[in-house]
């Protein structure tokens, strides 16, 4: 882990004995849009990632931060889970297409603009 001079008072003061107890992330999801009547990357799409009670919302807007490259596919941390619940991609079309769990973590997963809503 890389961290800037200012945070590095901060990490080893606000931690009891400087043994500092990071959250992991073991499990990792990708989900990859291909938009066919927006667009081929899906941007604007809105994606829902369902885990037990939990929901992690990303809006696929082709930008991931300051002076940084787009990340394509989207990614999302999953904790301990090694699955997924229910995906839900609400397309810049309308168009609202629900995939049904499980499905396996620590993959790709590539979801086509389907040419019908499904719920």
């Amino acid at each position: 882990m890389i961290v800037g001079k200012q945070w590095a008072n901060y990490l080893a003061t606000s931690v009891p004995d400087n043994k500092a107890k990071l959250p992991t992330i073991s499990e990792v999801f990708e989900l990859m849009l291909i938009g066919l009547e927006t667009n081929r990357d899906g941007l604007g799409a809105v994606c829902r990632v369902e885990i037990g009670d939990q929901i992690s919302t990303t809006v696929h807007d082709g930008k991931s931060g300051y002076l940084s490259q787009s990340r394509m596919p989207l990614y999302f941390g999953l904790g301990e889970s090694e699955q997924v619940d229910r995906i839900i991609v609400e397309w810049p079309s309308g168009k609202r297409q629900v995939m049904e769990g499980p499905i396996q973590s620590n993959q790709t997963l590539l979801i086509n603009e389907a040419s019908t809503s499904t719920n």
